[in-house]
């Protein structure tokens, strides 16, 4: 399948769900990804989803973020296995999804990729797979 993501000055039709990294949180990503952004902004939209488990800021988030918390993971240590986080992750993703559904504003909007870093690409592997 291939998408026409040529610059029309009018609302994206395509979006991307993004997932952070581990003691991160949507906020901090979208910060991280504003160049990509606006480079792209004509083409697609970005869905940014926080995590579902609280935590402490992660790898490389100190000291620049200190005052953007909270920080959230995806799996948190109270989960011993990737199934038993399952549950969480995909309430997080379909309250975000939803959300953006009810709120887009060109109907014939659709999510077409992921855009992941660190553990978020964990979830996006295990999305796809």
């Amino acid at each position: 399948m291939t998408f026409n993501i040529t610059g029309t000055g009018t609302r994206p039709s395509l979006a991307l769900l993004c997932f952070h990294g581990t003691g991160s949180s949507a906020a901090i990503f979208r910060i991280q990804l504003s160049k990509l952004r606006l480079a792209l902004k004509n083409h697609f939209e970005f869905i940014f989803v926080d995590a579902p488990i609280e935590c402490g800021p992660g790898p490389g988030v100190l000291p620049l973020f200190a005052r953007a918390g909270p920080f959230y993971s995806w799996f948190g240590i109270d989960n011993p296995t990737i199934e038993s986080a399952l549950p969480g992750i995909y309430q997080r993703l379909s309250e975000a999804v939803q959300d953006w559904e009810a709120s887009k504003t060109h109907p014939e909007s659709r999510i077409v990729g992921l855009l992941s870093f660190s553990e978020g690409t964990l979830v996006s592997s295990l999305l796809l797979w």
